[in-house]
């Protein structure tokens, strides 16, 4: 193994180098030194510390109820009462519509014929009185209510016959008599016992037959029975009813009949 010795002191150009280091390093730190930042003046401890602005408004809502709870904010309570003032414009609009149009209208013809038609009185047929009890009658007769007894019973529904009336009752009771009115789509069903009637109500009003929902109820008017045979006067009884219950069966025609045989009409 080879050893080297160093020698205990330095050379005069060892010397040289070492000294113009030591100055390399001074310079060094003069330079790092000037290029430092300086350290900001101190702030006093009462002035007010600026905050952050907030990015968004999640953080400005959460800082703010921060601040609250420390008490760094007070809110003002306002104690003044705050009313609801509609425009003019609307005030205009509200009054002009209470106000009706004054003055001529020449286009309001079709209107005032409305206005008569439904002054009018509606003319009912033979169904409506007898089924609904019809209008009032001359001399200020009011509508009858419907009898709670009774052997007769209404019958309508889209494209009723007599066959579905007789199998849609004839588990009900006994059928002395049908009457049909096809055009409104009408029956009349009369039982010989009241409790068959009153039975066909509640069992079959609302029912289903051979496609045709069933609505039944209480005739108004019901024929007249003899007491003897305990029978409705079938023909008869229901003629009666029409006559009675029809718009002309009251009516009189108080005019005198002229006759033009024995004047010469072209004379």
């Amino acid at each position: 193994m080879v050893h080297i010795i160093f020698p205990p002191t330095l050379t005069e150009e060892e010397e040289i180098l070492k000294q113009k280091y030591a100055k390399l390093r001074k310079k060094k730190k003069a330079l790092l030194a000037a290029r430092a930042p300086k350290p900001e003046k101190e702030q006093p401890i009462n002035a007010p510390t600026k905050r952050a602005a907030p990015e968004n408004a999640g953080d400005a809502t959460q800082q703010a109820k921060k601040l609250l709870k420390l008490g760094a904010i007070k809110i003002k309570e306002s104690q003044e009462k705050q009313n609801f003032k509609r425009s003019k414009n609307f005030e205009k609009r509200k009054d002009s519509e209470k106000i009706p149009a004054v003055g001529f209208q020449p286009f309001s013809s079709s209107h005032q014929d409305e206005e008569e038609k439904e002054n009018r009185p509606r003319a009912r047929g033979l169904y409506d009185t007898f089924v609904s009890g019809g209008t009032e009658r001359e001399g200020g007769r009011e509508r009858e209510p419907p009898p709670k007894k009774g052997h007769t019973i209404y019958v309508n529904g889209n494209g009723i016959s007599e066959d579905i009336l007789r199998k849609a009752f004839k588990d009900i009771g006994t059928i002395s008599h049908i009457t049909m009115e096809k055009d409104k789509n009408v029956g009349f069903v009369t039982f010989e016992s009241m409790d068959a009637s009153d039975k066909a109500i509640a069992e079959v009003n609302g029912a289903m037959f051979e496609g045709v929902q069933l609505r039944v109820s209480m005739a108004r008017r019901q024929p007249t029975f003899d007491s003897q045979s305990n029978e409705p006067q079938s023909t008869a009884s229901w003629s009666t009813i029409a006559a009675s219950s029809s718009q002309k069966g009251n009516h009189r025609d108080r005019r005198g009949q002229v006759h033009y045989e024995d004047e010469d009409l072209f004379g």
